[in-house]
C-alpha cells in the first residue's frame, strides 16, 4: 500500500469472518491498515485466523506494519448470530469499547437445504442473511454516525434478483425450499440497504449491497441434494476464490467509481441489477417495519 491508502487507521466490525469470503476479507483489511473486530461464535476459529494472520506477518512485510501490530488489528466478540440476545449484545460491547464505527460488514449467512429454527423461533436462513444485518446495523448506527465517513457492507446474491418475500410465511412453516428461503433472504436485505440508504442520504453514511460473485467455500454443504450438488458443480467450474471475492468487497471501500455510491447494488465492482420489488417504496417500510418487530427493537425504530 501507499501512502494515500484511504482505509488505514479505520476501525471495521465484519459479522461471521472466521472462514470462508469473511476471513479472507479481514486479511485484505488488516492489509490496509485497518483495526478489524470480527463477530462470530467459535473462539477457536478466530484463534486460528489470528494465528495465521501473524504468521503472515512474519514472512511479508505488510505496508510497514509490525507483527505486534497486525495482532492488535484483530479483535473477537463471541456472539450467535442466529441468537437475537446475542446480536444485541455483540452491539452494546461494541459501543462500550468504541466511540465510533468507520465500515461495518454485514457477511455472516448461509444456505441450508433443511428447515432450521432458530432460539426464537425463526428459520435461521432469514435471522443470519438478513434479520442479524438489520438489528445490528441499526442499534450501531449512532457509532456510525461519528463516523467522517462511514460504509455498510451488505453481503448480497445474484439470487436476490429472483427473490420474492412470503409474509404470511416467512418462516417457510407452510412451505421450505432451501433456494426459496435464500432467496428471500437476500432480497430483503437488499431492500433494508435500499431504505437505509434513503434515509441517510443526508449523512455521511454510505450503504450498499455487495454480491461478491460465486464463491468457493463450503456453503450449502449440509446434505447431498439436488440443492447441494448444483452448488458444487457452480463451485468446481465457474466459482471465484474466496480471496478474490474479498477483493470484490473491499473495492466497494477503494475504488474511486464505487466509494461514493450509496444505496446500490454491486456486483463485482459494476453496478448490478435490482429486483424491482426492492424499488417499491412501500414494499421496503412495510419489511422493515415487520422486522422492528421481529428484532424486538424498540417501536421508535420504525418509520
Amino acid at each position: 500500500m501507499n501512502n494515500r491508502n484511504p482505509l488505514r487507521g479505520k476501525t471495521a466490525l465484519i459479522t461471521g469472518a472466521t472462514g470462508g469470503i469473511g476471513a479472507a476479507t479481514v486479511r485484505l483489511l488488516i492489509d490496509y491498515g485497518v483495526h478489524v473486530v470480527i463477530a462470530a461464535r467459535n473462539p477457536d476459529k478466530f484463534k486460528s485466523l489470528l494465528e495465521e494472520v501473524t504468521k503472515t506477518a512474519k514472512q511479508k512485510v505488510k505496508d510497514s506494519l509490525s507483527q505486534k501490530q497486525v495482532e492488535n488489528s484483530l479483535e473477537f466478540i463471541k456472539a450467535d448470530l442466529s441468537s437475537i440476545e446475542d446480536i444485541k449484545n455483540c452491539a452494546l460491547q461494541f459501543k462500550e469499547k468504541y466511540n465510533h464505527l468507520d465500515i461495518l460488514i454485514n457477511n455472516v449467512g448461509g444456505f441450508f437445504t433443511k428447515r432450521n429454527i432458530t432460539r426464537d423461533g425463526y428459520e435461521l436462513t432469514f435471522v443470519l442473511n438478513y434479520l442479524c444485518a438489520f438489528i445490528l446495523t441499526n442499534l450501531l448506527l449512532p457509532s456510525l454516525k461519528n463516523s467522517k465517513n462511514a460504509h455498510i457492507i451488505n453481503i448480497a446474491s445474484i439470487e436476490q434478483e429472483h427473490g420474492k418475500i412470503f409474509y404470511d410465511d416467512l418462516n417457510g412453516e407452510k412451505h421450505y425450499f432451501g433456494l426459496r428461503a435464500y432467496s428471500q433472504s437476500k432480497l430483503a436485505l437488499v431492500m433494508f440497504t435500499r431504505q437505509l440508504s434513503e434515509m441517510l442520504k443526508e449523512s455521511s453514511i454510505y450503504v450498499n449491497a455487495v454480491h461478491p460473485g460465486i464463491v468457493k467455500t463450503n456453503i450449502a454443504q449440509d446434505t447431498f441434494r439436488l440443492q447441494s450438488l448444483l452448488y458444487r458443480l457452480l463451485k468446481y467450474t465457474i466459482a471465484i476464490t474466496p480471496e478474490k471475492a474479498a477483493e470484490n468487497i473491499v473495492s466497494t471501500l477503494v475504488d474511486r467509481r464505487l466509494k461514493n455510491i450509496t444505496g446500490a447494488c454491486i456486483k463485482k465492482r459494476k453496478l448490478g441489477k435490482f429486483n424491482p420489488i426492492s424499488n417499491d417504496k412501500e414494499e421496503c417500510k412495510k419489511l422493515w417495519n415487520i422486522s422492528v418487530e421481529l428484532g424486538k427493537l424498540p417501536e421508535s425504530f420504525k418509520i
